[in-house]
């Protein structure tokens, strides 16, 4: 399963006022931190949990190359057709991860072919968990200097009769009228399953302007063998109709089933929003202080800072700029 995060103690200040508006800020200190604070934080509204940003940090440690885990020895269970983390995330990006099978000393491939992708803020991740992982397995890392560590877990591979997890993967998820977009959805099954996928979404309308491909199964051959079942839904000349829900369903010869959705939006006209979190920033001498500004806009803004007529540049000197999605 992914992380749970935690909620941190943080330090509200009132930034500035007016007559109409008052802006707040939340800021969470840490001084003099160690690897142990290498992770994701969250800030969002108590109200509104989906209006809110994040942000992922690295705490470089040259004797500590894996983010801490709950335990040193690992005991995962690993279940059939749910995708699985190996929690081997690492505390600087540039590290090489290896995953090796301790029982042959043989490293698992990472790619289409087995189905395993790694993500140094995840871990290694296992699309289609299977009985290959089972038994003990090693994260070995390497950093750019050369140093090493390792991380030991055992993997229980556990059978079960669910739905295989389907994943949905959109082209863009913000159209203007006229565009087209394409949304893929995609699923890892066992070699021959009688698998059915199909799809729904609020327009229903299934024509030449909007129209899927019936189940597509793509054979994988490798360290063990797997089916990859997919269909593509394509939008021509996007209506304001087509925005909304769209879902993806898949359902096994038994009765289980699975879906996944995305959301679309279809808008009119190109726009962008730029607004300063504060009007005045203050700053002390010899200190740092940070500018910041939250963004919106379709297509993607290129966004520049300028101090007197000049550009800044990331990494300029004393200067970083930053962006966050």
């Amino acid at each position: 399963e992914e992380p749970n995060f935690v909620s941190l103690n943080i330090t509200k200040v009132e930034l500035s006022e007016n007559q109409t508006v008052r802006n707040f800020g939340a800021f969470y200190h840490v001084f003099n931190p160690d690897f142990t604070y290498t992770g994701e934080y969250e800030c969002f509204y108590v109200d509104n949990e989906n209006l809110g940003t994040k942000v992922y940090i690295y705490i470089s440690d040259p004797n500590r190359l894996f983010a801490p885990t709950w335990t040193p020895f690992l005991f995962l269970a690993i279940y059939h057709y749910r995708k699985a983390y190996l929690p081997c995330r690492v505390t600087d990006p540039s590290t090489t991860v290896k995953l090796i099978n301790t029982a042959g000393n043989n490293e698992v491939e990472v790619g289409d072919s087995t189905a395993v992708s790694y993500d140094p803020r995840l871990g290694f991740i296992l699309l289609y968990p299977n009985q290959f992982f089972d038994g003990q397995f090693e994260c070995e890392a390497t950093s750019k200097d050369g140093n090493k560590d390792s991380l030991i877990m055992v993997l229980r591979y556990l059978r079960q009769t669910s739905a295989p997890q389907p994943a949905l993967v959109a082209s863009k998820t913000t159209v203007k009228i006229g565009e087209e977009f394409e949304i893929q959805c995609r699923t890892y099954i066992d070699r021959g399953a009688a698998v059915f996928m199909n799809w729904s979404y609020s327009s229903n309308e299934r024509s030449d302007r909007v129209h899927y491909t019936d189940p597509l199964r793509e054979v994988s051959s490798g360290t063990y063998d797997f089916d990859v079942l997919y269909s593509n839904l394509t939008v021509i000349k996007a209506k304001k109709s087509d925005e909304g829900v769209y879902m993806c369903k898949v359902l096994t010869h038994d009765g289980k089933s699975n879906n996944v959705s995305t959301v679309i939006n279809v808008i009119a006209n190109d726009f962008i929003s730029l607004v300063p979190a504060s009007l005045k920033v203050y700053g002390v001498e010899g200190q740092q202080v940070t500018l910041r500004a939250e963004f919106s806009g379709y297509p993607d803004p290129n966004i520049t800072w300028w101090h007197e007529g000049r550009q800044l540049q990331t990494l300029e000197g004393d200067v970083d700029v930053t962006y966050v999605k």
